[in-house]
């Protein structure tokens, strides 16, 4: 079973994230919408340790070597 990420490790995701990487992609993939939404969820340390807690979330970082409890 994978384990919770606790804060700090959702704080080194954040910090790792590659910001420009994330824009270019949200600019030419994401409508308007998408594009607000997704900068909600970044901005909203809550709603990222949702996501990241969440069995999907878990079952990427399981398969992409990611800590597997």
């Amino acid at each position: 079973m994978v384990n919770n990420f606790n804060s700090d490790e959702i704080r080194k995701l954040t910090e790792n994230l590659n910001e420009k990487n994330v824009r270019d992609f949200a600019e030419h993939h994401l409508s308007e919408n998408e594009k607000r939404q997704l900068n909600e969820i970044l901005s909203d340390k809550n709603k990222l340790k949702d996501i990241m807690n969440s069995p999907q979330a878990k079952e990427l970082m399981k398969k992409f070597g990611g800590r597997n409890g």
